[in-house]
């Protein structure tokens, strides 16, 4: 029988997976879940499959997650097995952990339509899956053979209020393989900024659809060109000094090739779009605030994808993203 989802949310995470539906629907129309014992994964790609975005949520985000209920000593004890364990062993559990794994895709408007309107009277959030549309358990033994061998259709997602009354969606899904993006970060360039400084910069851009942005030592430049090309008149331009970043590790020891820019250990610049990004800092903003949070940007150079990172309580999100080639952005 296929493995089943199965996950309770606490009132406390609703507003944020809710706001995670939100931000993913932005960028992409399918939703691709991922659930296993210790995380769910939420993920998406745009429509020109040059950006992809995923956010995941750790055991402890949950009040339960498949395969079953969890309370806090079992999920301490889990944790600390865990490190105990061999490299040898934990490679097993995660072969494991694969076979456990339930994954399904979903238009994200239909999901977002549900949980955009998340009340304040309500007490927990039950997802399952279900091949019957109602959620229904078969009556007779025959029937429950014959559910055994089918696939999972339909998400069941289940308000449950103060009053005590259950509010049931049924939403069609279709079982499917792993849809995931790898972008290498180990030889990348990094810089992390806060994330309150970068809002706030991009908020003067906000009818641009791409910028620029050059990473330096002790300074990253960005400028836009409104109207979609360098032809136009319109454009800004905003700096970040390196004192304002919270980390900045630009690599200046490349070997230097022709598959390379000249310049690349002085400053390295991006061409990408800036739809998605936004959405990935408005769903920091609204579930992080703007006290200690940070985006991470792992980078090469132009034509390498670029990869944004930020961490929250329980979660992680990232963004891989397409950027132009090198070679078509030299100025003449």
């Amino acid at each position: 029988m296929p493995p089943l989802l199965s996950l309770l949310l606490p009132q406390s995470s609703l507003r944020t997976f809710s706001s995670s539906i939100s931000s993913l629907h932005k960028i992409g129309r399918t939703l691709f879940l991922e659930a296993t014992p210790t995380h769910l994964t939420l993920r998406t790609l745009n429509d020109t499959k040059s950006s992809f975005m995923r956010i995941e949520f750790g055991s402890d985000f949950f009040l339960e997650l498949m395969p079953g209920e969890l309370d806090g000593g079992q999920k301490k004890k889990r944790k600390v097995e865990e490190e105990e364990e061999e490299e040898e062993k934990e490679e097993e559990e995660e072969e494991e952990e694969e076979k456990e794994s339930f994954v399904c895709q979903i238009p994200s408007k239909t999901v977002h339509s549900v949980l955009r309107h998340v009340r304040l009277n309500v007490l927990t959030l039950r997802i399952t899956s279900s091949t019957s549309p109602t959620g229904t358990t078969p009556d007779s033994d025959s029937d429950s053979d014959n559910d055994d061998n089918k696939e999972p259709t339909h998400l069941i997602l289940s308000y449950k209020t103060h009053s005590g009354t259950t509010l049931t969606h049924s939403l069609s899904m279709i079982p499917s393989p792993l849809t995931t993006v790898y972008a290498p970060i180990n030889d990348c360039s990094l810089t992390s900024i806060p994330s309150k400084v970068l809002r706030d910069l991009l908020e003067h851009m906000k009818k641009v659809v791409e910028v620029e942005v050059t990473f330096e030592e002790k300074r990253v430049r960005f400028e836009s060109f409104e109207g979609g090309g360098k032809g136009f008149i319109g454009s800004s331009k905003a700096s970040i000094d390196a004192s304002e970043l919270t980390q900045n590790n630009f690599k200046t020891d490349r070997t230097l090739g022709p598959h390379l820019p000249p310049t690349i250990n002085t400053h390295s610049t991006l061409v990408f779009s800036l739809r998605e990004l936004r959405s990935l800092l408005l769903f920091s903003s609204q579930n992080c605030g703007d006290e200690n949070v940070n985006v991470e940007c792992f980078y090469e150079w132009g034509g390498k994808p670029a990869t944004f990172r930020i961490d929250g309580e329980g979660f992680r999100g990232e963004l891989i993203t397409a950027t132009m080639d090198w070679k078509a952005n030299v100025k003449k």
